[in-house]
């Protein structure tokens, strides 16, 4: 599926008191990979996993974004 230049890959969905949290991953019109953040079938954020030092930008692989998504639907992170 392509949405805003951007392609879905995958979807993690939370349980138990996170059972109202959703992560979805893409990957963008850039190749770089994407969150968007739901809880209560609200978007709170979208978020590109890239770190930035300086004028150092690293943008990190699909591991990472996965990562990000289960960490947020299990409760670890936001």
């Amino acid at each position: 599926m392509v949405k805003d230049n951007r392609t879905f890959y995958s979807k993690h969905m939370g349980v138990d008191e996170y059972a109202d949290r959703t992560a979805c991953i893409f990957k963008n019109e850039h190749g770089h990979w994407e969150v968007d953040f739901w809880q209560a079938d609200k978007l709170i954020e979208t978020v590109v996993m890239k770190t930035e030092h300086g004028d150092e930008v690293v943008f990190h692989n699909e591991t990472y974004a996965d990562s990000a998504a289960e960490n947020y639907v299990l409760g670890y992170h936001r």
